[in-house]
């Protein structure tokens, strides 16, 4: 709670407007392995109006390439994924809502490999030897030098991932600040390949500061994993979450946002850097209204660290639509 304090004073001075803030982007690591796990979503502190729903449909594209071995694991992740994801929320009794996500993913050889060599050379980004490897190649697999493999997909492959389940409350709302906290349940439905077959639960504190033409969002959470059968040894039961954003408003209904997202990598003693270093994105956005009630965004996001299992780069387009029967 101090780190949130900390950040409300820093924006106390500045004066309020009419503009509402539109932030913060809703992003999530898109590296795939955690697409099996409940894979936190950023979200913004307001609560649906009792009686209003709100739909959200969503696509992202994504350049992966982790790859990693010692003397005891080898990690090969090698393609570009594809994501859609579909959300309906409904606003329940004053400062309650509920909603559920559900996300279908596809993986290609692809055909961005040579332009992300290129954009990280412009920019003296690390390229993680994808010079060694033949560009628009697939390869998903993760598992113990000696012994069967956890992840073994050499051909391109698509699934719906374990539908999400979202319970939000609205905390406290002033003149100038919001907060709110949610609890997330993951459910173990998903298609083979992208489930862990468990459950997975969680929470978050979310909070905005409001000032005249620049906004604060902030938000920190906690997971529960649930364990699958032969990942005792590799995976965590819990890891934290951790993002933070600065949005300009641009006009009445338009704003740019920089977010910088942070998570503690759910792996443990594979001794893979790619696999268990923490996940740090950086992330620019568009956030922009439509029609009479719809939201927008447009992202584009990169991995800022050297090692890490953040992907290197994605591009993700949102819409969302309120509405009242």
């Amino acid at each position: 709670m101090k780190f949130f304090t900390l950040l409300l004073a820093a924006f106390a001075w500045l004066p309020l407007t009419a503009q509402e803030p539109l932030g913060p982007l809703n992003t999530r690591e898109r590296n795939p392995i955690f697409q099996r796990f409940l894979n936190p979503r950023v979200d913004g502190t307001a609560i649906l109006a009792q009686g209003t729903w709100q739909w959200t449909l969503g696509s992202a594209y994504a350049n992966v390439f982790e790859r990693e071995s010692n003397d005891s694991y080898i990690q090969s992740v090698d393609f570009e994924l594809w994501s859609h994801h579909g959300g309906i929320r409904v606003g329940l009794a004053k400062h309650w809502e509920i909603g559920l996500e559900l996300a279908h993913h596809e993986t290609r050889g692809g055909f961005l490999d040579h332009f992300i060599q290129e954009f990280h050379g412009l920019l003296n980004l690390p390229n993680d030897n994808r010079e060694d490897v033949a560009n628009n190649s697939h390869s998903f697999y993760l598992g113990p030098q000696d012994g069967p493999a956890l992840i073994n997909q050499p051909d391109p492959i698509s699934g719906f991932s374990d539908p999400v389940i979202t319970l939000k409350r609205g905390l406290w709302q002033g003149r100038r600040g919001q907060i709110s906290a949610n609890l997330i349940w993951k459910s173990p439905w998903g298609s083979e390949g992208w489930t862990s077959d468990k459950s997975d639960f969680g929470t978050s504190f979310l909070m905005r500061r409001r000032g005249e033409r620049y906004h604060l969002h902030g938000q920190a959470g906690w997971i529960s994993l649930g364990t699958p059968a032969g990942w005792e040894s590799v995976q965590r039961e819990d890891f934290a979450f951790m993002s933070i954003a600065l949005e300009r408003s641009q006009g009445r209904r338009s704003s740019w946002v920089a977010q910088l997202d942070w998570g503690r990598s759910p792996f443990k003693q594979t001794g893979l850097k790619v696999l268990e270093d923490d996940a740090v994105n950086f992330i620019v956005g568009w956030r922009f209204g439509w029609g009479g009630n719809g939201e927008g965004q447009l992202t584009f996001s990169e991995d800022i660290t050297s090692d890490g299992p953040a992907v290197d780069f994605s591009l993700n387009l949102q819409i969302t639509k309120k509405f009242t029967f």
